[in-house]
């Protein structure tokens, strides 16, 4: 007969076993389904396994008693299955936090043939933990992390579940820990169907948790031997030793380059290259000794050099930071930075080449690769964010936030306030304007990983955040702070909601949709690309057409607007001056063809591998379709076709605006950006595809591609933010897009400036002789110059005292409406160009009554000229009339 084996570990649990067992008995099977109660005791101090066998003698239970044997709830469990009489085991906790009037629903699925295993679940839909605090369901939920590298199941921490017999009984007996779901998981693969219902967790009704800290270090134990690290070869002695090794390696050889005449960044490179090489033999030896007969793969060389890069760029921004906001010597800052390359450096290779990593199934070998890689990518760009001066944008958008205003002729105001509360918190420096978009990413990320988990339960959402994390545009949104950081959180927010409302009918979404609109309408005006899609899904999809007459699309609207209120009050304020610029000024002027451009910086923006992965989704719907049907056990044919529909809409409405816009006027490469966002779950999802049998060879050569493309890119982001913030050997400085040397160059300007008031004691003003570019960087940096020298009365000198070249009739974006040329009447003007014909026009001849030589005054750094410049000195400014 057909049947299921209850499964219960027990460690004194005598006063729970009766109301347990009452409940279990109360629950009905399905017809011609037998059940039997394992109860598995482990050495119980109390009358635990006597109320057992009082149960035992009417009913189906068995004990099993494990009198002094070694073991755990893990052991414990696989000790059970082995005594089982039924080909499915349902494994639950004898302390009542698990349901037994679930069992029937549970064991369904198995009976079906449908699934392998099924998991109660705290984290799905209808899942619940009423009684644990706040605190708590974040520290779960942070400790299912490390699981998550061998499971996509919301719930991998699971206790109670059903699964087949043969796929506990399979396992080593010697599992450590609590976590035996967590193993099965982890061990079935790709192979393992798996399922997940909701559940309604409650604490224990009797007793005292099992919960300790020897439990805590069985579970990392046990996801270390998941990963097939080999934890005896490299025991925490002999990693400690290695660690230690690298590091004095690399602070002698920095010493000893140092005194040799090397540069620091010479220095720092020669020494960490040295000391990842003394750490790869180390530990290459260590490998070795454990078998002498195995050899690394040819690939393991590639992944070693790749982690020292990584290291090398990590290990300079560390050095950096200490550099520039620390207090200590060169050599002490060193010390502390040398203690980071080596131990990023020894674990990389450690997990990487030299453990059982290329043993793992595909999936699990491609999900650890890719969290790497993120995490690599996230640690370069924190490191980072702070350390490279700021772009010419940047310090446009900066002074925005030095005039604090309901909006501003080019952009709304959300980049201004977020720039604004960022150096309130943390100082007029790159890191307070940069922290904002750091910020904006993560919530891009969130949303997009919340999206993409919704459409596919698979590993796609980590492949959404490899993209986010790497693609070019996305990485520098999260590096650099412009209009896009928020823009791209708002929209990500957007399609998030609109699916949940459009796609899966919930009405309490609108809400998050007027919300998030309205966010994206006060950072860029390109969101509102997304109305037209939305409209076409609800008049095409037959569910999201009720929408028409329900309140909450209206409500939605509402709430965008009053959100963006402050922007229609300034426009109404200044003759609509933002509208018309950005409409009806980018439509008027010359005609000219730009779509070729527009299709290279799509190129730039998903790199040829996402232009090939976007071509697949767009052009073979069928066979994608069919593909994820087969790998998907959760796969509804039906909401595909849904998801598919929203997608493209949402994707190909802004698209063919910008295309059409491009035929005749000119784009720009971050104006398609954002549309991508509601393509990344299908990329993310060819990003993470197994190779397998069903998978086209066009999808395994885009896999291929992808881990390709992400590894460039890495290299890349790194070697490129060493480049632009210490430089690299015999190589000089790029004079852009970064403002590098400008400290040095606003510090210069300042002193000519106070020097012109002490002999002439009139004080002139700093012009930037371009649009907004070079007045923009010394007004940030001559503030920050001042702030950080610790002026007295410097106050906002530095933005007041630098204005824009609309003082000789030019436009100049927002700097006409901060200063007024009439109030400059008689002062001294020193002109600042990049160009030497821009401060020697004989017009002024006509403004000024005297003119001074120009002078060349470089932008420098670390004592190498960056970009040249040429100041001027003008006495005596009048206005002359148009």
């Amino acid at each position: 007969m057909a049947g299921v084996s209850v499964v219960v570990p027990t460690l004194n649990e005598a006063d729970n076993i009766d109301p347990l067992m009452r409940r279990i008995s109360k629950v009905a099977l399905p017809d011609g389904i037998s059940r039997e109660i394992i109860f598995v005791d482990d050495n119980s101090t109390d009358d635990t396994a006597e109320r057992v066998l009082a149960w035992a003698s009417e009913h189906p239970v068995r004990l099993i008693r494990r009198n002094g044997e070694a073991g755990g709830l893990a052991s414990a469990v696989i000790a059970g299955a082995h005594e089982a009489r039924h080909d499915i085991i349902l494994v639950m906790d004898a302390d009542l936090s698990h349901p037994p009037e679930k069992i029937p629903q549970m064991i369904q699925p198995l009976l079906d043939g449908s699934h392998d295993m099924v998991i109660g679940s705290r984290y799905v839909a209808g899942g619940a933990t009423p009684e644990w605090p706040f605190s708590r369901k974040i520290a779960s939920k942070i400790a299912t992390l490390p699981a998550r590298l061998f499971t996509d199941v919301r719930d991998p921490m699971a206790g109670f579940f059903a699964v087949a017999r043969s796929f506990v009984t399979d396992l080593r007996p010697d599992v450590p820990g609590f976590k035996i779901g967590l193993e099965i998981l982890a061990v079935g693969g790709d192979r393992l169907q798996v399922l997940e219902i909701p559940i309604v967790f409650h604490d224990r009704f009797e007793g005292f948790s099992k919960m300790n800290k020897g439990v805590i270090v069985d579970y990392l134990k046990q996801v270390l031997q998941l990963s097939r690290i080999e934890t005896v070869t490299y025991a925490p002695l002999s990693v400690t030793a290695l660690g230690l090794i690298g590091i004095l390696v690399n602070f002698f050889f920095f010493l000893f380059f140092i005194s040799s005449g090397l540069s620091k960044t010479s220095a720092h490179l020669s020494a960490i290259t040295i000391s990842s090489l003394s750490i790869f033999i180390g530990a290459y030896l260590l490998w070795q000794k454990a078998d002498v007969h195995r050899q690394l793969p040819s690939s393991s060389y590639f992944l070693g050099l790749l982690a020292l890069v990584v290291t090398a760029s990590l290990q300079g921004a560390v050095f950096q930071l200490l550099q520039q906001y620390g207090d200590l010597s060169t050599y002490s800052n060193y010390f502390f930075a040398s203690s980071i390359g080596p131990l990023f450096f020894l674990l990389t290779v450690i997990v990487y080449i030299f453990s059982g990593y290329y043993q793992l199934d595909s999936l699990h070998k491609r999900r650890i690769a890719v969290v790497g890689i993120i995490g690599s990518a996230i640690a370069i760009r924190l490191l980072y964010f702070g350390l490279p001066e700021l772009m010419e944008q940047e310090a446009y958008y900066w002074n925005y936030s030095q005039h604090l205003d309901l909006s501003y002729l080019d952009h709304p105001p959300m980049v201004a306030t977020i720039i604004w509360l960022g150096t309130l918190l943390f100082g007029t420096n790159e890191f307070g304007v940069r922290i904002g978009a750091f910020v904006c990413w993560f919530i891009t990320v969130f949303f997009i990983y919340r999206l993409t988990s919704r459409i596919y339960p698979g590993s796609a959402a980590l492949g959404s955040i490899a993209l986010l994390a790497l693609l070019p545009l996305y990485f520098g949104a999260g590096l650099m702070m412009t209009p896009d950081a928020p823009l791209l959180a708002a929209w990500s927010a957007l399609l998030y909601f609109l699916y949940r409302t459009l796609v899966e009918g919930e009405a309490k979404a609108w809400t998050g949709v007027g919300l998030s609109l309205g966010c994206g309408l006060i950072s860029k005006y390109t969101i509102i690309l997304l109305g037209p899609a939305i409209l076409s899904f609800m008049l095409i999809d037959r569910d999201a057409r009720r929408w028409f007459i329900k309140p909450g699309p209206y409500v939605a609207v509402v709430l965008a607007l009053v959100l963006f209120l402050p922007v229609l009050i300034w426009n109404f304020q200044h003759e609509w001056a933002s509208f018309l610029f950005q409409g009806g000024q980018r439509v008027a002027g010359k005609t000219f063809f730009t779509t070729h451009r527009l299709i290279g910086y799509i190129v730039v923006i998903l790199t040829p591998a996402g232009v090939l992965a976007v071509f697949h989704l767009l052009f073979a719907k069928g066979r994608f379709a069919g593909l994820i049907n087969r790998s998907l056990s959760s796969f509804d044919t039906p909401k595909f076709k849904r998801n598919y529909i929203f997608m493209l809409l949402m994707l190909l409405w802004p698209l063919t605006i910008f295309t059409l816009f491009s035929l005749t006027r000119e784009v720009k490469l971050n104006w398609t950006g954002p549309l991508w966002l509601a393509a990344l779950p299908f990329l993310g999802y060819s990003v993470m595809l197994c190779r397998n049998d069903s998978t086209g060879s066009y999808l395994k050569f885009l896999q291929k591609f992808w881990s390709l493309t992400l590894i460039v890119l890495l290299v890349f982001f790194a070697v490129s933010l060493h480049y632009v913030t210490l430089g690299l050997p015999k190589v000089p400085y790029p004079p852009g897009p970064f403002l590098i040397g400008w400290d040095n160059l606003a510090r210069e300007i300042e002193a000519i400036v106070e020097q012109t008031e002490e002999q002439t004691g009139n004080r002139p003003v700093v012009v930037g002789m371009d649009p907004y570019q070079i007045s923009s960087g010394l007004a940030f940096y001559r503030t920050k110059n001042g702030l950080s020298d610790d002026k007295k009365n410097y106050g906002r000198r530095g933005i007041d005292e630098t204005l824009g070249w609309h003082l000789f009739g030019w436009h100049s974006l927002m700097y006409r409406y901060w200063s007024d040329p009439k109030d400059f009447t008689g002062r001294d003007i020193l002109v600042v160009a990049s160009s030497r014909i821009r401060v020697e026009a004989p017009y002024y001849q006509k403004r000024f009554t005297k003119l001074k030589p120009i002078k060349l005054l470089p932008a420098q750094k670390d004592g190498q000229a960056v970009r040249p410049f040429y100041i001027r000195l003008l006495q005596g400014y009048r206005m002359r009339s148009n």
